[in-house]
């Protein structure tokens, strides 16, 4: 953003503006949440900005991960953040892709711990459907990216895997 950048801090569970002068000052703190009566932290974990001008910030949702309790948020600098989607699990990154849909990409759709690695791409439509594009053959993926053609690529095995086996895998859909 012009003076700066934000920055999803997960130490402190909130984002931040890093100004060009190495300034820094908090824009909005992400509160935390209730599940099953214990309370979760918000553990953001990705910020990019969305096609209408507004940020969108990831959560991972604390550790141990809980099944279904990472959220969405939206963000107007300036103003309170709101949930826009919720229902995920460890959300690692998130983009859109070229006509505005919301992809969240999981770690491990059965929690980090789990010693089942599956990652999910989802794509959120803007109407709120939800649509699985990856799972199988996702372990542990890191990133999503968006090329300028279209094309949605992710980094997969990004997470101690000890092999190095690392991969960057581009993602075909049918739209």
């Amino acid at each position: 953003m012009p003076g700066g950048v934000l920055v999803a801090e997960a130490g402190g569970n909130d984002v931040l503006h890093v100004g060009d002068d190495g300034e820094v000052r908090m824009v909005a703190p992400l509160p935390d949440q209730v599940v099953d009566g214990a309370t979760v932290e918000s553990v953001p974990s990705a910020i990019t900005r969305g096609p209408d001008g507004a940020f969108y910030v990831s959560e991972y949702s604390g550790e141990p991960t809980r099944i279904g309790a990472a959220r969405v948020w939206r963000l107007v600098p300036g103003r309170a953040p709101i949930v826009v989607a919720t229902g995920f699990t460890g959300i690692i990154d998130l983009a859109f892709d070229h006509r505005g849909r919301m992809l969240v990409l999981e770690i491990a759709e059965k929690g980090f711990d789990s010693p089942d690695r599956t990652g999910r791409l989802i794509r959120v439509g803007r109407d709120g459907t939800r649509t699985t594009l990856a799972r199988e053959g996702l372990e542990h993926p890191g990133g999503v990216a968006v090329t300028p053609a279209g094309d949605i690529c992710v980094t997969n095995r990004t997470s101690g895997m000890g092999d190095n086996s690392g991969r960057l895998l581009e993602i075909t859909t049918r739209d």
